[in-house]
């Protein structure tokens, strides 16, 4: 993991903020949809249970969508701030 504190510009420290973040929010949803296999099996068929488990599931799937598509807005805005700044 790089330190961010030095980065030489606006960007360079975002970028690196936003790596760390991919990189524990990537270990964080590994971790959330082994739970929810957890609670699958462990549900029994219990509808409730079950209910549980699809909703936990569907969470942690838009939470790594929004994690990784941070990646991809910050890639959109500096490719806009760019050609706003260019001469």
């Amino acid at each position: 993991i790089k330190n961010p504190i030095t980065a030489t510009n606006l960007y360079t420290f975002l970028v690196a903020i936003l790596d760390f973040i991919v990189l524990i929010g990537t270990y964080v949803l590994v971790m959330m949809i082994v739970w929810t296999g957890f609670l699958y099996v462990t549900a029994q068929g219990n509808e409730t249970k079950l209910t549980k488990a699809h909703n936990a599931l569907l969470y942690s799937i838009i939470g790594g969508v929004i994690i990784l598509g941070a990646k991809v807005l910050l890639a959109v805005i500096q490719g806009t701030v760019n050609s706003l700044l260019a001469p």
